[in-house]
Protein backbone atom coordinates (compact mmCIF):
# COMPACT_ATOMS: atom_id res chain seq x y z
CA UNK A 1 0.00 0.00 0.00
CA UNK A 2 1.23 3.95 -0.94
CA UNK A 3 1.92 5.11 2.26
CA UNK A 4 3.09 8.38 0.57
CA UNK A 5 -0.71 10.05 1.28
CA UNK A 6 -1.99 13.12 3.20
CA UNK A 7 -3.71 13.50 5.53
CA UNK A 8 -7.27 13.46 3.04
CA UNK A 9 -6.12 10.74 1.40
CA UNK A 10 -7.03 7.37 1.59
CA UNK A 11 -5.01 4.24 1.48
CA UNK A 12 -4.89 2.65 -2.43
CA UNK A 13 -2.83 0.15 -4.10
CA UNK A 14 0.78 0.88 -4.95
CA UNK A 15 -0.26 -0.40 -8.43
CA UNK A 16 -2.94 0.84 -10.44
CA UNK A 17 -3.33 -2.07 -12.20
CA UNK A 18 -2.59 -5.42 -10.90
CA UNK A 19 -3.64 -8.41 -13.01
CA UNK A 20 -2.92 -12.10 -11.91
CA UNK A 21 -3.03 -13.98 -15.42
CA UNK A 22 -4.01 -17.92 -14.83
CA UNK A 23 -4.98 -18.55 -18.84
CA UNK A 24 -3.28 -17.39 -21.52
CA UNK A 25 -6.70 -15.78 -23.69
CA UNK A 26 -6.41 -13.30 -20.33
CA UNK A 27 -2.78 -11.76 -21.72
CA UNK A 28 -4.65 -9.79 -24.76
CA UNK A 29 -7.37 -7.31 -22.16
CA UNK A 30 -4.49 -7.82 -19.24
CA UNK A 31 -2.00 -5.97 -21.75
CA UNK A 32 -4.61 -3.25 -23.28
CA UNK A 33 -5.39 -2.38 -19.83
CA UNK A 34 -1.67 -1.84 -19.00
CA UNK A 35 -1.11 0.47 -21.86
CA UNK A 36 -3.91 2.30 -20.85
CA UNK A 37 -2.99 2.90 -17.03
CA UNK A 38 0.37 3.39 -18.26
CA UNK A 39 -0.69 5.94 -20.76
CA UNK A 40 -2.88 7.89 -18.81
CA UNK A 41 -1.96 11.31 -17.22
CA UNK A 42 -4.23 10.89 -14.04
CA UNK A 43 -4.11 7.24 -13.41
CA UNK A 44 -0.75 6.53 -14.67
CA UNK A 45 1.19 4.38 -12.18
CA UNK A 46 2.93 1.08 -11.46
CA UNK A 47 1.81 -1.79 -14.13
CA UNK A 48 2.00 -5.52 -12.30
CA UNK A 49 1.66 -8.48 -14.97
CA UNK A 50 1.55 -11.59 -12.87
CA UNK A 51 1.81 -15.27 -14.85
CA UNK A 52 2.76 -18.28 -13.20
CA UNK A 53 5.00 -20.40 -15.14
CA UNK A 54 2.12 -22.83 -16.04
CA UNK A 55 0.81 -20.23 -18.27
CA UNK A 56 4.10 -19.32 -19.56
CA UNK A 57 5.30 -22.29 -21.05
CA UNK A 58 1.62 -23.12 -22.64
CA UNK A 59 0.41 -22.11 -26.14
CA UNK A 60 -2.13 -19.54 -27.44
CA UNK A 61 -3.28 -18.31 -30.87
CA UNK A 62 -3.33 -14.23 -30.45
CA UNK A 63 -4.59 -12.13 -32.97
CA UNK A 64 -2.22 -10.58 -34.96
CA UNK A 65 -2.67 -7.19 -34.17
CA UNK A 66 -1.73 -7.43 -31.18
CA UNK A 67 1.96 -7.74 -32.53
CA UNK A 68 1.91 -5.05 -34.38
CA UNK A 69 3.51 -1.70 -33.28
CA UNK A 70 1.19 1.01 -32.15
CA UNK A 71 1.88 4.65 -31.02
CA UNK A 72 -0.09 6.17 -27.95
CA UNK A 73 -1.31 9.99 -28.12
CA UNK A 74 -1.51 11.49 -24.32
CA UNK A 75 -4.32 13.97 -25.31
CA UNK A 76 -4.00 17.40 -23.29
CA UNK A 77 -7.42 17.66 -21.37
CA UNK A 78 -8.58 21.17 -21.91
CA UNK A 79 -9.99 23.34 -18.96
CA UNK A 80 -13.89 24.06 -18.40
CA UNK A 81 -14.68 27.76 -19.11
CA UNK A 82 -16.58 27.75 -16.08
CA UNK A 83 -13.70 26.65 -13.81
CA UNK A 84 -11.53 28.61 -15.16
CA UNK A 85 -13.91 31.69 -14.78
CA UNK A 86 -14.31 30.57 -11.06
CA UNK A 87 -10.43 30.38 -10.48
CA UNK A 88 -9.75 34.16 -12.16
CA UNK A 89 -11.92 35.70 -10.21
CA UNK A 90 -10.60 34.16 -7.05
CA UNK A 91 -6.95 35.46 -8.14
CA UNK A 92 -8.83 38.58 -9.38
CA UNK A 93 -9.59 38.89 -5.14
CA UNK A 94 -6.57 38.30 -4.23
CA UNK A 95 -3.30 41.07 -3.35
CA UNK A 96 -0.69 37.92 -2.85
CA UNK A 97 -1.26 35.20 -4.96
CA UNK A 98 2.09 32.25 -5.04
CA UNK A 99 1.86 29.40 -7.60
CA UNK A 100 3.25 26.01 -6.52
CA UNK A 101 4.90 24.51 -9.15
CA UNK A 102 4.56 20.28 -9.08
CA UNK A 103 5.48 17.60 -10.79
CA UNK A 104 2.64 18.05 -13.08
CA UNK A 105 3.86 20.95 -14.37
CA UNK A 106 7.25 18.76 -15.44
CA UNK A 107 4.84 16.04 -17.24
CA UNK A 108 2.45 18.82 -18.83
CA UNK A 109 5.74 20.44 -20.15
CA UNK A 110 4.38 23.47 -18.60
CA UNK A 111 7.58 25.23 -17.62
CA UNK A 112 7.74 28.05 -19.56
CA UNK A 113 4.00 28.82 -20.17
CA UNK A 114 3.93 29.30 -16.09
CA UNK A 115 7.26 31.16 -15.95
CA UNK A 116 5.29 33.91 -18.57
CA UNK A 117 1.96 34.19 -16.62
CA UNK A 118 4.15 34.53 -13.44
CA UNK A 119 5.99 37.43 -14.79
CA UNK A 120 3.17 39.14 -16.76
CA UNK A 121 1.11 39.08 -13.40
CA UNK A 122 4.19 39.68 -10.94
CA UNK A 123 3.59 36.80 -8.82
CA UNK A 124 5.99 34.73 -7.18
CA UNK A 125 6.54 30.60 -7.67
CA UNK A 126 7.51 28.03 -5.39
CA UNK A 127 8.37 24.46 -6.17
CA UNK A 128 7.69 21.17 -4.65
CA UNK A 129 10.54 18.37 -5.01
CA UNK A 130 8.95 16.83 -8.24
CA UNK A 131 8.13 20.30 -9.99
CA UNK A 132 12.24 21.50 -8.97
CA UNK A 133 13.64 21.83 -12.60
CA UNK A 134 10.47 22.88 -14.67
CA UNK A 135 11.79 26.51 -14.31
CA UNK A 136 15.08 28.01 -14.51
CA UNK A 137 16.05 28.33 -10.72
CA UNK A 138 17.81 31.91 -11.81
CA UNK A 139 13.93 32.83 -12.45
CA UNK A 140 13.67 36.19 -10.34
CA UNK A 141 10.44 34.98 -9.54
CA UNK A 142 11.32 31.40 -8.61
CA UNK A 143 11.47 31.60 -4.69
CA UNK A 144 12.35 27.69 -4.72
CA UNK A 145 11.80 24.71 -2.38
CA UNK A 146 8.67 25.00 -0.17
CA UNK A 147 7.19 23.47 2.45
CA UNK A 148 9.06 21.06 5.56
CA UNK A 149 12.16 20.84 3.12
CA UNK A 150 11.51 24.10 2.12
CA UNK A 151 13.90 27.28 2.05
CA UNK A 152 13.23 30.52 3.80
CA UNK A 153 12.40 32.63 0.82
CA UNK A 154 9.57 30.57 -0.14
CA UNK A 155 8.07 29.78 3.52
CA UNK A 156 8.07 33.54 4.06
CA UNK A 157 5.79 34.45 1.21
CA UNK A 158 3.91 31.17 1.45
CA UNK A 159 2.68 32.48 5.19
CA UNK A 160 1.74 36.12 3.51
CA UNK A 161 -0.52 34.37 0.59
CA UNK A 162 -3.90 35.10 0.16
CA UNK A 163 -4.60 32.50 -2.97
CA UNK A 164 -2.11 29.78 -3.50
CA UNK A 165 -2.34 28.39 -7.56
CA UNK A 166 -0.74 24.96 -7.64
CA UNK A 167 -0.11 23.49 -10.85
CA UNK A 168 0.37 20.09 -10.91
CA UNK A 169 0.62 19.35 -7.47
CA UNK A 170 -0.69 16.53 -5.17
CA UNK A 171 -0.39 18.88 -1.98
CA UNK A 172 1.22 16.46 -0.34
CA UNK A 173 2.02 17.02 3.95
CA UNK A 174 5.81 17.89 2.92
CA UNK A 175 4.22 20.55 -0.08
CA UNK A 176 1.48 22.26 2.65
CA UNK A 177 3.90 21.51 6.12
CA UNK A 178 0.68 19.32 7.34
CA UNK A 179 -1.81 21.62 6.18
CA UNK A 180 -0.01 24.83 8.50
CA UNK A 181 1.73 26.57 6.07
CA UNK A 182 -0.77 28.63 4.03
CA UNK A 183 -3.92 27.30 5.95
CA UNK A 184 -5.94 30.58 5.50
CA UNK A 185 -5.19 31.31 1.32
CA UNK A 186 -7.99 30.31 -1.00
CA UNK A 187 -6.80 27.20 -2.42
CA UNK A 188 -6.81 27.20 -6.73
CA UNK A 189 -5.68 23.25 -7.79
CA UNK A 190 -4.92 23.07 -11.45
CA UNK A 191 -4.39 19.39 -12.04
CA UNK A 192 -5.82 16.39 -14.50
CA UNK A 193 -6.73 14.37 -11.33
CA UNK A 194 -9.64 15.03 -9.67
CA UNK A 195 -8.60 13.01 -6.78
CA UNK A 196 -5.69 15.70 -6.18
CA UNK A 197 -7.64 18.82 -7.66
CA UNK A 198 -10.31 18.33 -5.20
CA UNK A 199 -8.04 18.45 -1.95
CA UNK A 200 -8.00 21.55 0.58
CA UNK A 201 -11.49 22.48 -0.73
CA UNK A 202 -9.96 24.18 -3.96
CA UNK A 203 -11.39 25.54 -6.63
CA UNK A 204 -10.43 22.53 -8.71
CA UNK A 205 -9.56 23.32 -12.75
CA UNK A 206 -9.29 19.73 -13.99
CA UNK A 207 -7.49 19.88 -16.91
CA UNK A 208 -3.74 19.74 -18.33
CA UNK A 209 -1.37 22.42 -17.04
CA UNK A 210 -0.23 23.82 -20.29
CA UNK A 211 -3.77 24.85 -21.32
CA UNK A 212 -4.98 25.71 -17.95
CA UNK A 213 -2.49 28.21 -17.46
CA UNK A 214 -3.02 29.80 -20.72
CA UNK A 215 -6.64 30.32 -20.29
CA UNK A 216 -6.10 31.38 -16.91
CA UNK A 217 -4.03 34.20 -17.92
CA UNK A 218 -6.40 35.14 -20.88
CA UNK A 219 -9.35 35.48 -17.71
CA UNK A 220 -7.31 37.51 -15.77
CA UNK A 221 -7.01 40.31 -17.69
CA UNK A 222 -4.93 43.23 -16.39
CA UNK A 223 -4.79 41.80 -13.16
CA UNK A 224 -1.32 41.96 -11.66
CA UNK A 225 -0.32 41.05 -8.19
CA UNK A 226 0.49 43.76 -5.40
CA UNK A 227 4.07 42.69 -4.41
CA UNK A 228 6.71 45.28 -4.10
CA UNK A 229 9.61 44.77 -2.72
CA UNK A 230 8.83 41.51 -1.14
CA UNK A 231 9.87 38.99 -3.41
CA UNK A 232 13.52 40.13 -4.19
CA UNK A 233 13.96 40.86 -0.53
CA UNK A 234 12.97 37.02 0.33
CA UNK A 235 15.19 36.01 -2.50
CA UNK A 236 18.34 38.05 -1.33
CA UNK A 237 17.67 37.19 2.24
CA UNK A 238 17.68 33.67 1.25
CA UNK A 239 20.88 33.93 -1.07
CA UNK A 240 23.01 34.99 1.99
CA UNK A 241 21.89 32.09 3.93
CA UNK A 242 23.03 29.96 1.37
CA UNK A 243 26.35 31.43 1.06
CA UNK A 244 26.60 30.76 4.90
CA UNK A 245 25.54 27.23 4.35
CA UNK A 246 28.15 26.96 1.57
CA UNK A 247 31.41 28.04 3.26
CA UNK A 248 30.71 25.93 6.97
CA UNK A 249 33.94 24.49 7.61
CA UNK A 250 34.81 22.31 10.05
CA UNK A 251 37.17 23.07 13.21
CA UNK A 252 36.90 22.11 17.20
CA UNK A 253 34.43 24.20 18.15
CA UNK A 254 32.00 23.94 15.22
CA UNK A 255 28.50 23.59 16.37
CA UNK A 256 26.70 21.86 13.57
CA UNK A 257 23.08 22.96 11.59
CA UNK A 258 21.42 20.13 14.31
CA UNK A 259 22.07 19.78 17.96
CA UNK A 260 20.10 17.32 18.91
CA UNK A 261 22.59 14.81 19.43
CA UNK A 262 24.53 12.35 21.31
CA UNK A 263 27.62 14.67 22.60
CA UNK A 264 30.51 12.88 21.28
CA UNK A 265 28.69 12.78 17.83
CA UNK A 266 31.27 14.77 15.68
CA UNK A 267 34.43 13.64 17.59
CA UNK A 268 33.60 10.06 17.32
CA UNK A 269 32.97 10.10 13.39
CA UNK A 270 35.97 11.77 12.58
CA UNK A 271 37.82 10.02 14.74
CA UNK A 272 36.53 6.44 12.83
CA UNK A 273 36.70 7.97 9.21
CA UNK A 274 38.91 11.43 9.27
CA UNK A 275 35.52 13.25 7.88
CA UNK A 276 36.27 17.09 7.65
CA UNK A 277 33.97 18.28 5.55
CA UNK A 278 30.60 19.57 5.79
CA UNK A 279 27.47 18.46 4.39
CA UNK A 280 25.71 21.71 3.01
CA UNK A 281 29.35 22.83 2.35
CA UNK A 282 29.62 19.48 0.32
CA UNK A 283 26.29 20.16 -1.77
CA UNK A 284 27.67 23.73 -2.35
CA UNK A 285 30.75 22.21 -4.18
CA UNK A 286 29.38 19.82 -6.32
CA UNK A 287 27.12 22.39 -7.93
CA UNK A 288 29.94 24.72 -8.58
CA UNK A 289 32.02 21.30 -10.32
CA UNK A 290 29.76 19.28 -11.59
CA UNK A 291 28.22 20.12 -15.70
CA UNK A 292 25.55 22.54 -15.26
CA UNK A 293 22.94 20.21 -17.16
CA UNK A 294 23.89 17.70 -15.35
CA UNK A 295 21.37 15.41 -13.77
CA UNK A 296 20.88 15.64 -9.85
CA UNK A 297 19.34 11.68 -8.94
CA UNK A 298 17.79 11.66 -5.06
CA UNK A 299 15.58 10.05 -3.13
CA UNK A 300 15.82 9.87 0.32
CA UNK A 301 17.04 10.82 3.99
CA UNK A 302 18.48 14.64 4.83
CA UNK A 303 19.82 14.92 1.35
CA UNK A 304 15.96 15.74 -0.43
CA UNK A 305 15.35 18.46 2.17
CA UNK A 306 19.36 19.78 1.69
CA UNK A 307 18.95 19.99 -2.09
CA UNK A 308 15.14 21.37 -1.98
CA UNK A 309 16.74 24.60 -0.37
CA UNK A 310 20.03 24.38 -1.61
CA UNK A 311 20.47 22.86 -5.41
CA UNK A 312 20.27 25.15 -8.46
CA UNK A 313 19.71 24.70 -11.50
CA UNK A 314 18.89 26.30 -14.86
CA UNK A 315 18.81 23.01 -17.13
CA UNK A 316 15.33 22.06 -17.94
CA UNK A 317 14.61 18.76 -15.98
CA UNK A 318 17.71 18.20 -14.53
CA UNK A 319 16.19 17.33 -11.33
CA UNK A 320 15.05 13.75 -10.34
CA UNK A 321 13.91 13.49 -7.12
CA UNK A 322 11.48 10.08 -5.90
CA UNK A 323 10.57 11.55 -2.62
CA UNK A 324 7.63 9.83 -1.49
CA UNK A 325 8.55 10.55 2.19
CA UNK A 326 12.26 8.71 1.52
CA UNK A 327 12.16 6.42 -1.26
CA UNK A 328 14.86 4.81 0.42
CA UNK A 329 17.03 2.74 -2.29
CA UNK A 330 15.77 4.79 -5.52
CA UNK A 331 18.46 6.88 -5.81
CA UNK A 332 21.27 4.62 -7.93
CA UNK A 333 18.60 3.18 -9.74
CA UNK A 334 17.38 6.00 -10.77
CA UNK A 335 20.07 7.04 -11.82
CA UNK A 336 20.40 4.20 -13.85
CA UNK A 337 16.94 4.92 -15.55
CA UNK A 338 18.35 9.07 -16.17
CA UNK A 339 21.64 7.81 -17.78
CA UNK A 340 19.33 5.47 -20.07
CA UNK A 341 16.79 8.07 -21.42
CA UNK A 342 19.98 10.52 -21.19
CA UNK A 343 22.94 9.42 -22.50
CA UNK A 344 24.94 12.30 -23.62
CA UNK A 345 24.71 14.00 -19.86
CA UNK A 346 26.41 13.48 -16.77
CA UNK A 347 24.15 11.80 -13.97
CA UNK A 348 24.48 11.70 -10.53
CA UNK A 349 23.04 9.85 -7.84
CA UNK A 350 22.69 11.40 -4.35
CA UNK A 351 22.64 9.07 -1.93
CA UNK A 352 22.90 7.86 2.06
CA UNK A 353 24.97 5.43 3.41
CA UNK A 354 22.11 4.01 4.93
CA UNK A 355 19.95 3.96 1.53
CA UNK A 356 22.96 2.35 -0.19
CA UNK A 357 23.60 -0.32 2.05
CA UNK A 358 19.64 -1.21 1.39
CA UNK A 359 19.68 -1.01 -2.45
CA UNK A 360 22.74 -0.48 -4.78
CA UNK A 361 22.73 -3.73 -6.65
CA UNK A 362 21.87 -1.72 -9.97
CA UNK A 363 25.61 -0.75 -9.69
CA UNK A 364 26.57 -3.68 -11.39
CA UNK A 365 24.32 -3.91 -14.07
CA UNK A 366 25.23 -0.46 -14.72
CA UNK A 367 29.41 -2.01 -15.15
CA UNK A 368 27.43 -4.78 -17.30
CA UNK A 369 25.80 -2.32 -19.46
CA UNK A 370 29.16 0.28 -19.89
CA UNK A 371 26.69 3.08 -18.46
CA UNK A 372 28.73 5.58 -16.79
CA UNK A 373 26.72 6.62 -13.52
CA UNK A 374 27.82 8.72 -10.96
CA UNK A 375 27.52 8.30 -6.93
CA UNK A 376 27.74 10.25 -4.44
CA UNK A 377 27.49 8.28 -1.57
CA UNK A 378 27.38 10.68 1.75
CA UNK A 379 28.73 8.47 4.32
CA UNK A 380 27.41 9.95 7.70
CA UNK A 381 27.67 6.88 10.18
CA UNK A 382 23.75 5.91 9.51
CA UNK A 383 20.66 6.72 9.27
CA UNK A 384 20.90 10.58 10.04
CA UNK A 385 17.53 12.08 8.99
CA UNK A 386 15.71 9.95 11.14
CA UNK A 387 18.48 10.43 14.10
CA UNK A 388 17.14 13.79 13.98
CA UNK A 389 13.17 13.12 14.26
CA UNK A 390 14.11 10.51 16.83
CA UNK A 391 16.46 12.98 19.44
CA UNK A 392 13.97 15.83 17.93
CA UNK A 393 11.14 14.22 20.14
CA UNK A 394 13.36 13.74 23.28
CA UNK A 395 14.33 10.05 22.78
CA UNK A 396 17.49 8.77 22.89
CA UNK A 397 20.01 7.80 19.80
CA UNK A 398 18.06 4.25 19.56
CA UNK A 399 20.05 1.77 16.47
CA UNK A 400 20.06 5.03 13.92
CA UNK A 401 24.08 5.44 14.22
CA UNK A 402 26.41 2.90 12.65
CA UNK A 403 28.02 1.90 15.75
CA UNK A 404 29.31 -1.04 16.82
CA UNK A 405 25.85 -2.95 18.89
CA UNK A 406 23.79 -0.03 17.50
CA UNK A 407 24.82 1.44 20.83
CA UNK A 408 25.60 5.09 21.21
CA UNK A 409 28.11 5.03 23.76
CA UNK A 410 30.61 2.93 21.71
CA UNK A 411 32.55 3.63 18.54
CA UNK A 412 31.30 4.13 14.68
CA UNK A 413 32.18 1.12 12.44
CA UNK A 414 34.43 2.55 9.45
CA UNK A 415 33.09 1.50 6.42
CA UNK A 416 35.52 1.84 3.03
CA UNK A 417 32.43 2.19 0.38
CA UNK A 418 34.71 2.74 -1.66
CA UNK A 419 36.28 -0.34 -1.63
CA UNK A 420 32.97 -2.10 -1.80
CA UNK A 421 32.42 -0.27 -4.95
CA UNK A 422 35.72 -0.96 -6.69
CA UNK A 423 35.04 -4.75 -6.50
CA UNK A 424 32.06 -3.92 -8.69
CA UNK A 425 34.07 -2.53 -11.27
CA UNK A 426 33.44 1.29 -10.40
CA UNK A 427 36.48 4.11 -10.29
CA UNK A 428 36.54 5.26 -6.60
CA UNK A 429 37.52 7.77 -4.79
CA UNK A 430 37.44 8.75 -1.27
CA UNK A 431 37.18 12.23 0.07
CA UNK A 432 37.16 13.57 3.90
CA UNK A 433 37.78 17.32 2.86
CA UNK A 434 36.86 19.74 0.49
CA UNK A 435 40.40 19.48 -0.81
CA UNK A 436 39.44 15.82 -1.85
CA UNK A 437 36.34 16.20 -3.02
CA UNK A 438 37.04 18.57 -5.85
CA UNK A 439 39.91 16.38 -6.45
CA UNK A 440 37.80 13.71 -7.13
CA UNK A 441 34.98 15.47 -8.41
CA UNK A 442 37.14 16.80 -11.53
CA UNK A 443 39.06 13.22 -11.48
CA UNK A 444 35.38 11.92 -11.84
CA UNK A 445 34.93 13.74 -14.94
CA UNK A 446 37.42 12.14 -16.83
CA UNK A 447 36.45 8.55 -16.47
CA UNK A 448 34.57 6.32 -18.70
CA UNK A 449 33.68 4.17 -16.12
CA UNK A 450 30.99 4.43 -13.50
CA UNK A 451 32.09 6.28 -10.33
CA UNK A 452 31.45 6.43 -6.61
CA UNK A 453 33.05 8.72 -4.53
CA UNK A 454 32.59 7.79 -0.97
CA UNK A 455 32.13 11.39 0.58
CA UNK A 456 32.75 11.03 4.23
CA UNK A 457 30.93 13.90 6.00
CA UNK A 458 30.26 14.91 9.67
CA UNK A 459 26.78 14.09 11.13
CA UNK A 460 24.86 16.63 11.80
CA UNK A 461 25.77 19.33 9.30
CA UNK A 462 22.61 19.15 7.10
CA UNK A 463 20.76 21.91 6.59
CA UNK A 464 17.72 22.00 9.52
CA UNK A 465 14.10 23.77 9.45
CA UNK A 466 13.09 26.69 8.38
CA UNK A 467 9.88 28.48 9.60
CA UNK A 468 6.89 27.57 8.29
CA UNK A 469 8.53 24.05 7.44
CA UNK A 470 6.53 22.03 10.10
CA UNK A 471 5.98 18.30 9.78
CA UNK A 472 3.29 16.43 11.66
CA UNK A 473 4.90 13.03 12.56
CA UNK A 474 5.33 10.81 16.06
CA UNK A 475 5.25 12.46 19.21
CA UNK A 476 4.52 10.81 22.71
CA UNK A 477 1.58 11.86 24.64
CA UNK A 478 3.12 10.82 27.63
CA UNK A 479 6.41 12.74 27.87
CA UNK A 480 8.97 11.64 30.02
CA UNK A 481 11.56 14.26 29.76
CA UNK A 482 11.69 18.43 29.09
CA UNK A 483 12.13 17.72 25.18
CA UNK A 484 9.32 15.40 24.74
CA UNK A 485 7.28 17.79 26.75
CA UNK A 486 8.46 20.54 24.08
CA UNK A 487 7.79 18.55 21.67
CA UNK A 488 4.00 17.53 22.74
CA UNK A 489 3.87 21.13 23.51
CA UNK A 490 5.23 22.39 19.76
CA UNK A 491 2.78 19.48 17.90
CA UNK A 492 -0.38 20.78 19.96
CA UNK A 493 0.17 24.31 19.05
CA UNK A 494 0.52 23.91 15.37
CA UNK A 495 -2.63 21.46 15.67
CA UNK A 496 -5.19 23.81 17.17
CA UNK A 497 -3.80 26.51 14.85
Amino acid sequence: YDLNVTTNDAFRPVSKFFDRIVRPEMLESALNNAMRVLTDPADTGAVVLAMPQDVQGEVYDFPAYLFEKKGYRIARMTPCEQEIMEAAEAIQKANYPLVIVGGGAKYSEAGKAIADFCAARGIPFAETQAGKSAIEGSNPYNLGGIGVTGNAAANRIATMADVVIGIGTRFSDFTTASKTLFSKAKIVSINVGKFHADKLNAIAVRADAKHAIIALDKALGSYRAAYRNEIKEAKADWEKECQRLSSIVYNDNLIPEVTDMTPTTLADFRKATGAGICQTAALALIRKIIPADAIAVGASGSLPGCMQRMWTTDAKDSYNMEYGYSCMGYEIAGALGSKLACPDKEVYAFVGDGSYLMLHSEMVTAVQEGKKINVLLFDNGGFGCINNLQMGKGVASLATEMRYGANAETDYVAIDYAMSAKAYGFATYTARTPEELETALKASLAESRPVLIDIKVLPKTMTNGYDGGWWQCGCTHAPRNETQKLALQDQLKHIEG
